[in-house]
This record gives C-alpha cells, structure tokens and sequence, in this order.
C-alpha cells in the first residue's frame, strides 16, 4: 500500500510544472510476476493569482494493483491550470478531479487519455466549479477499450454558479471501443 500525499502552493505569478507518474516495479530485469498492490494517491494545488500549473499525470501500475487517486485545484483570479494525464495501469484506476475557479478570468484545461487492453477499469470522474465570471473550461476525455471485460469510463461535470455571457466552457467526450472476441 501507498499513500503519497503532495501540497503544491504556486505564489502569485508564479509557475511551476508537475510530473506525477506511477509505474510497474517488478523487482529485477525479466521478473514478471503480476504485483498486487494499492495506491491511495491525493494532491492538493493551490494557485495564486496569475499563477500557472501544467500537471502532467502518468500511471502504468501492475495488471493486479487498484489505484485511487484524488487530485483537487483551487485557482485564484487569472490563474492557469493544464492537466495533461494518460493512464493504462491497474486492474481498477480511479481519479477524482475536483477544480474550484475562485476568481475571474481563470483557465482550466483537462485533457485525459484511458488506454485499457485487459480486463481492468479506467474511470475519470470530474468537477469543475466556476464560482465567479470570464471563466474558462476546457475537458477533453478519450478512452480505448481493447478487451472484452475492459471499461473506459469518464464523468466530466461543469457546475456555472454565476453564469454569464462571459463564461465559457467545452466539454469533449469521445469514447472509442473495441471488443476482442
């Protein structure tokens, strides 16, 4: 079990980027024994004003391990924050994506790719909240099925509680499966 906690506070105007990646460890060089394992994994970014966060998240775990991972983003007034993450690991693989725009003129892009090729779950829940106006929001999910027993699942969730002609926001779903008989 793995339970990595990560706070990351970006000052006003500051920048930073963000690799997270988990990976297969399988001991030595040609061991190939399916690990079973857990990863409880949560993030917590804080972005100040003007501040820009590109998070790039990468998981590739064991066929057997379950992954949970909760990642939650306050932005502050013309802050950024880009995600970028690709996950094909782990026999079940959450990620609960909650990001709160606290100010105007903030931007939000999240863009996931769910890859699974075996009987496993890839699954993205996702809740963006825009709490003031000029606010943008970008999602783009894609996943591939390639198994029969195999699930890409993806629920992006945009909550507007000031909406205004300002406010703009796209949701992209596009799901691909493919069965193997």
């Amino acid at each position: 079990m793995s339970n990595p906690r990560v706070l990351v506070l970006v000052e006003k105007g500051g920048e930073v980027g963000i690799v997270e990646e988990y990976f297969m460890y399988l001991g030595g060089v040609g061991d190939e024994k399916d690990e079973r394992y857990w990863v409880n994994s949560v993030m917590e970014v804080h972005i100040g004003e003007g501040g820009r966060v590109v998070h790039t998240y990468l998981q590739q775990d064991a066929p057997s391990a379950a992954h949970l991972k909760w990642t939650a983003v306050r932005q502050e007034s013309s802050s950024t924050y880009n995600l970028v993450e690709v996950s094909s690991g782990g026999k079940l693989s959450r990620h609960n994506l909650h990001i709160q725009q606290l100010g105007p003129d903030a931007f939000t892009e999240a863009s996931s790719f769910h890859v699974c090729v075996r009987h496993q779950t890839q699954d993205l829940r996702s809740n963006i909240i825009l709490d003031h106006s000029r606010g943008f929001v970008r999602q783009r999910h894609k996943g591939i099925a390639a198994h029969s027993r195999s699930r890409a699942v993806c629920d992006g969730n945009i909550f507007i509680n000031r909406p205004t002609p300002q406010t703009d926001y796209v949701l992209e779903k596009i799901s691909f499966i493919v069965s193997v008989l």
